[in-house]
């Protein structure tokens, strides 16, 4: 949710309206209630819970396919054993409840499917989609190479009866089973090419696409494959595809009544087995004929293709309990657990950094009650901070200066964060809120930080143990920490460890600059200038121009090929502020005068633009603003705003700027040491109240001591008498 939270804000800053994503979750009567609940609870996560839909899937029954006519599991002597019609039935859903055409209505013009809940799959979403709309793809699958063991699908192209091929996940081991058959059948045969074929098969698997059950598909041609099927898949000709596939199929369940060599599945579209989940991993290339990847069989000609994702940025599921994945790990099979799937999120956003350039501790392999997970430095990099690796990059300017640990962990949350230089050695927690601003420009970190401690048998076993912590087997123990929250508004910077407040408004962007960039980034304020004493062109009018002025426009067009100009009449040295948003596709922009090196050399400006540029102009005259939509296709629509005042009022302006930070600061150090002040005579009352009760307390003391030995002295005397 928080992805969806940041790729809304993303847009309605680029769009310059609201925008809400919309949502569709299937349920089955087994989570349908308890995810309800969790919504709720949440408070849907800072999502709206108007865009966010829930739909139910229906049951079907189970039958047994053991080589003869398929037959029903019996449910007691009168009933049929049921189980969740499984993922193809959001197909279905989808066109009954006219969720795809509400979505079309509303604008929607792509749509990303998901099973297998997993935080890695938004990690690289968007150059997934990216990558599909630049393209004009219909389908895009999201794959990782293949790994062994993964219990994953590989991409393959199958051929119909009639020979037309189109994407299909295929179980890897039913495919390397099929091939190993066919190489035995060739040897057999003596045909040539069989150690070829042999030595192909032994690393046909290595760089193969693997299907991480998500995908893209363009809305238009998703609802033209709708209304053709209606909804339902017809998979005939992929099971004549798949059907010359020779594997075994074992029964997993000999109570249930299936008889031996047969196994269950569900009947009806996307049967996936369901609840009980009984079918052994060979059944998967049968049942994912009718699982929500079938799309790729319905639109078998419409573009499609794959993009491949690294293998540290692939999905991580979370799908086995403990004990079991104990057990997997124990035979070199990957566990898929609770464990497994936090740690896959910390090496993701470390191989992020590296990526950048960044010097990030590799990992060590650590066991958590028989799980094996690779533990090195805990980074969490919130979506509010980079929702992908273009917005990362334009957060960390000097990527060589970021070094962590092994033993680091890093968390940054908030949208405004810049860092420049940052050495870590324990824990480092950073909250910045959305009307702040932060820029680290430089800040080492030391300190005891947080470990990953296995929690004892005793604990692991206890029912009174939260199952958040059973069922990942460690605890969490934070020893120290540096934290840096930010709850106020303005700009503020860390130097050399010290957190400042430097302006009242915050800084969007990236930070200022002392040269010209080849390529200018989105956001920022950039102060340039160069080193040579560009000259404007002469003012030939009888009246001074203005000492400021401002040009904007809203809505301005580029059609291909063409460029605007908009002078910048200056009658002394100025700072000119640029700001320029392109929308469809990025241009090129230069700020030049009429003689010498230009100020802004030709440079691009993406999409989204720079919101604030500051130029220092050392000298009168006229000059030009030029922007030039480069693109032979494409109309541009862009708003920009050109502004200029004298540096002289400018440099008093930032001066008052600073001086009302830090009459701002000085007021907030005054009022903070008011409340000790307060804090320390309620103290001094309280302590002087607190005496006078024990003095209060000794005194009563004192009465009842005398008055015990009174009657002490008393009943001695009564004694005394009774003897006489």
């Amino acid at each position: 949710c928080a992805h969806v939270v940041a790729l809304q804000l993303l847009l309605t800053a680029r769009l310059g309206r609201a925008v809400l994503l919309p949502i569709l979750i299937i349920t089955s009567d087994e989570t349908d209630v308890a995810l309800r609940e969790m919504l709720k609870s949440a408070d849907y996560f800072a999502l709206q819970a108007s865009q966010i839909q829930i739909l139910k899937q229906s049951r079907v029954p189970l039958f047994i396919v053991d080589g003869s006519a398929p037959k029903f599991v019996r449910n007691g002597p009168y009933g049929v054993r049921t189980a969740a019609r499984g993922l193809g039935d959001v197909h279905s859903l989808m066109l009954s409840h006219g969720v795809a055409s509400k979505w079309a209505r509303e604008g929607v013009k792509w749509v990303m499917f998901l099973q297998d809940p997993s935080a890695l799959h938004f990690f690289t979403y968007l150059a997934t989609l990216g990558f599909a709309a630049s393209t004009n793809l219909a389908l895009c699958h999201v794959t990782m190479p293949f790994r062994a063991n993964m219990g994953l699908e590989l991409l393959a192209t199958l051929t119909d009866s009639d020979g037309r091929p189109h994407l299909a996940a295929v179980d890897a081991e039913q495919l390397e089973a099929r091939l190993t058959a066919a190489i035995s059948k060739d040897k057999e045969k003596g045909s040539k090419g069989t150690d070829t074929a042999t030595k192909e098969n032994g690393c046909s698997r290595a760089g193969a696409p693997v299907s991480t059950s998500a995908f893209f598909v363009h809305l238009p041609a998703y609802r033209a494959a709708l209304s053709a099927t209606g909804g339902v898949l017809h998979n005939t000709s992929l099971h004549d595809a798949l059907k010359q596939f020779e594997v075994d199929l074992t029964a997993t369940d000999p109570a249930a009544g299936a008889a031996a060599g047969s196994v269950e599945i569900a009947m009806g579209v996307g049967g996936d087995g369901g609840e009980p989940a009984m079918a052994e991993r060979s059944t998967t290339c049968f049942q994912l004929q009718s699982s929500m990847l079938g799309f790729s069989c319905w639109s078998r000609d419409v573009a499609s293709s794959f993009v491949r994702c690294p293998v540290e940025f692939g999905p991580s599921p979370c799908k086995n309990d403990i004990k079991t994945a104990a057990s997997l790990s124990s035979r070199g099979l990957p566990p898929l657990s609770a464990a497994t799937a936090e740690m896959a999120v910390y090496q993701a956003h470390c191989a992020a950094l590296r990526n950048l350039g960044a010097s990030v501790a590799a990992p060590r392999e650590r066991s958590f009650h028989g799980v094996c997970v690779p533990l090195g430095p805990s980074v969490v990099l919130h979506p509010s901070f980079a929702p992908c690796m273009s917005a990362l990059k334009c957060k960390l300017t000097n990527p060589l200066a970021l070094q962590l640990s092994e033993r680091s962990t890093l968390l940054v949350k908030g949208q405004n964060i810049i860092i420049d230089s940052l050495v870590l050695d324990g824990a480092l927690e950073i909250t910045v809120a959305e009307s702040a601003s932060l820029h680290i420009k430089s800040l080492n970190v030391s300190n005891e930080g947080w470990q990953f401690d296995e929690l004892s048998s005793a604990i692991q076993s206890s029912p009174q143990c939260p199952e958040v912590l059973r069922m990942r087997g460690y605890t969490l123990r934070k020893r120290a920490q540096r934290r840096l929250a930010i709850t106020l508004p303005g700009a503020f910077e860390v130097v050399d460890g010290e957190l400042l407040r430097v302006a009242d408004e915050p800084n969007i962007g990236t930070p200022a600059t002392a040269s010209v960039p080849s390529s200018p980034r989105g956001g920022g304020q950039m102060t340039i200038a160069l080193p040579t004493t560009p000259i404007g062109g002469p003012l030939n009018g009888s009246m001074p121009p203005p000492p400021s002025s401002v040009w904007s426009s809203a809505a301005l067009e580029l059609a291909p090929g063409s460029a605007v100009t908009v002078p910048l009449v200056l009658r002394e040295p100025s700072v000119a502020t640029i700001e320029v948003r392109p929308r469809q596709a990025g241009l090129w922009l230069a700020l030049l005068p009429k003689e010498g090196n230009p100020l802004l050399p030709f440079a691009t400006v993406p999409v989204g633009g720079m919101p604030h540029l500051e130029v220092l102009v050392p000298g009168s005259g006229v000059y030009t603003v030029q922007l030039e939509n480069r693109n032979l296709l494409t109309t541009v629509c862009v708003s920009a705003k050109v502004a200029h005042m004298p540096a002289t009022a400018y440099e008093r302006t930032r001066l008052q700027e600073a001086l009302a930070a830090r009459r701002a600061e000085l007021e907030l150090v005054a009022q903070q040491d008011s409340e000790l002040a307060s804090s320390e005579a309620e103290l001094e009352r309280r302590l002087w109240e607190v005496q006078e009760t024990r003095r209060r307390h000794e005194a009563m003391q004192r009465q009842l001591q005398a008055a015990v030995a009174e009657v002490e002295q008393a009943l001695d005397g009564k004694v005394e008498q009774g003897k006489h």
